[in-house]
């Protein structure tokens, strides 16, 4: 009776331990999961910001050009 309640706790104990080490891999996973999505997410924003960026600088250079050429075109006819 000893020997056998003595397996059956050792079992439930394995199991309880498996569900446990279970629960914590889970954990990682899930934690590395939210991590590379946050660095997914990071990249496409600073990627956005990027481009806008680079819209805004295009748009700054395409006025200074155009008063550039109003400039030009004045002093031409002058």
């Amino acid at each position: 009776m000893t020997t056998t309640g003595g397996t059956v706790w050792r079992e439930g104990r394995r199991r309880e331990d498996q569900n446990q080490e279970n629960q914590e891999k889970q954990y990682q996973e899930d934690q590395n999961q939210n991590q590379e999505n946050q660095n997914q997410e990071n990249q496409e924003k600073k990627y956005q910001e990027d481009q806008n960026q680079k819209n805004q600088n295009q748009e700054n250079q395409n006025q200074e050009n155009q008063k550039n050429q109003k400039n030009q075109h004045h002093e031409e006819q002058n």
